[in-house]
């Protein structure tokens, strides 16, 4: 019998001993204050802040023509790539053919003038030396009276441009019959200095017929034949400068571009003041971003900006703040920052294209970092509850703002250390056992802004 009370109280024993074990374990595994924990390692920082922008070149090139002329034919609308050299429009040249061909005559007769005077009889050079006379009298008394209906139709113009300008000026018609009036006034003013052009070239071509007649009345001499020679070369000249106005008719790309857009269409009247183009250069473009006026004082130049474009959304191009102009415009609330366009090998920039960013405002290497909300403070003072086996301790601490979400930690932590914050409402205290439940994600970068 004692043996057996003996085994009893040794069962009994073992018995406690291993609910006492279970319990213990329950207690390790199950119990305790339930908490996120963070894990502290060395990293690499950095901070941003997200902007939105366009894609803007430096200089818009205005294509006009050195003359006043209706446009015949647009090649080119807006929103389009011309190469150099490429024809864009072209203008009505009706008058501007017609002095070519005026010139050609003149090369043409002066030719025959030279022969004249080499192999003709002087009685045919005579009749002639006066067919030419009063062929130029003829054509002297047709543009003159010309030049003064001219004239009068300019009157009527410069009444009918000055009414609508004060028509424009009350609202009463739009600004396109205001120009289109004026230019029509253009238009006839060029006219008349086309016709008193005329006239001189006439009257002194008349000058030319008399002296010609004078001479071979006299008879032909070295000199005659010296001059005729140099009227030949003379019209040849005037010849080519008329061809070479011609080109004054066509509007070509000046440069590679990207036709912005066109202000004229087909029938409207250009002219040096009324550009039917604005052209923008492809190597000269820059990135335009629109900041908010809150980060006014941590933007600045030679920052590094990440650029993705909304066209190629899958692909992040690196770039530099190059200019911050420190002006807020007061209806946006921002300010703006210019940047070299970025290196985009095969793929299409174009002005107007619209782009987010991150203008990267700090990076610290190496650093450690905790996230802000895991911080307590206390009296001015910085405190952190640090894992120590299943309980915690709270750990004085050093820190410095980084941005709205990260703190840098000076002093009183140290790499691989378990911080930890409660995932109720309970407060932690030193000593209280824990219990993790996540680990909170290691985040490295934090964009501000926009």
């Amino acid at each position: 019998m004692p043996n057996l009370i003996s085994l009893m109280k040794q069962s009994l024993k073992l018995v406690i001993l291993l609910v006492t074990v279970i319990l213990t374990m329950f207690w390790y595994l199950l119990a305790g204050e339930k908490v996120e924990g963070y894990k502290i390692k060395r990293q690499d920082l950095t901070r941003g802040v997200t902007v939105t922008g366009t894609v803007t070149a430096l200089d818009n090139i205005e294509l006009a023509p050195p003359v006043t002329a209706r446009i015949i034919k647009l090649y080119v609308r807006g929103d389009e790539f011309v190469k150099k050299g490429q024809l864009l429009a072209v203008l009505d040249n009706y008058a501007a053919n017609a002095n070519v061909a005026n010139a050609q005559a003149q090369v043409n007769e002066a030719k025959a003038n030279l022969q004249n005077l080499i192999t003709e009889p002087r009685v045919q050079q005579t009749a002639i030396a006066k067919s030419k006379i009063n062929e130029h009298k003829a054509a002297i008394y047709t543009v003159e009276q010309t030049l003064h209906r001219t004239k009068l139709e300019l009157k009527d113009a410069l009444s009918i441009a000055k009414r609508y300008e004060s028509l424009y000026k009350e609202g009463a018609v739009s600004y396109r019959d205001y120009e289109q009036a004026r230019f029509k006034w253009l238009e006839i003013k060029e006219n008349i200095d086309l016709a008193e052009g005329d006239i001189k070239q006439h009257q002194e071509m008349l000058k030319q017929a008399k002296e010609e007649l004078s001479l071979t009345i006299a008879g032909t001499k070295p000199e005659q034949i010296q001059a005729a020679q140099a009227r030949v070369e003379a019209s040849a000249a005037l010849f080519k400068i008329a061809q070479d106005n011609l080109n004054d008719y066509n509007i070509y790309a000046p440069i590679d571009g990207y036709v912005y857009k066109n202000n004229l269409t087909t029938g409207d009247i250009a002219s040096p003041a009324a550009p039917v183009y604005i052209l923008n250069s492809l190597n000269k473009l820059y990135l335009v971003s629109d900041v908010e006026e809150s980060q006014l004082y941590n933007v600045h130049t030679g920052q590094k900006l990440l650029v993705i474009f909304d066209a190629y959304p899958d692909k992040i191009f690196i770039n530099k703040i190059q200019i911050v102009y420190k002006q807020v415009d007061p209806d946006s609330g921002t300010f703006q920052t210019k940047s070299f366009l970025p290196s985009a090998k095969g793929l299409r920039l174009v002005p107007g294209m619209t782009y987010d960013a991150t203008i990267i405002t700090g990076e610290i290497k190496n650093a450690l970092a905790i996230p802000s909300d895991y911080l307590v403070k206390e009296d001015s003072k910085e405190y952190v509850f640090v894992k120590s086996g299943t309980f915690v301790k709270k750990v004085k601490i050093k820190s410095k703002f980084f941005n709205s979400g990260r703190n840098l930690v000076t002093s009183g932590l140290k790499e691989n250390d378990v911080i930890v914050r409660p995932l109720t409402n309970r407060k932690l205290k030193s000593g209280k056992k824990i219990r993790i439940m996540k680990f909170a994600d290691q985040m490295v970068v934090n964009q501000e802004g926009r």
